[in-house]
């Protein structure tokens, strides 16, 4: 969440500064941008896309009529 932040505010601040202001290293941020989703951010894409399958499968309902 941090590093999502630093990644919205770099073009405002310097990532050093930002880094200091949330008690981070700038490496740390650095290896996170060049990192791929983790496999929870994986499976809740998943999740959701099926969620969205299955909404749209029931005609837009949710729950009981």
């Amino acid at each position: 969440m941090k590093f999502a932040w630093i990644q919205t505010e770099k073009a405002h601040y310097p990532v050093s500064k930002l880094c200091q202001w949330l008690g981070v290293t700038p490496s740390g941020y650095y290896a996170w941008r060049s990192r791929g989703p983790s496999a929870r951010a994986r499976f809740d894409t998943e999740l959701a896309a099926e969620i969205r399958r299955f909404h749209a499968r029931s005609r837009g309902t949710y729950g009981v009529p």
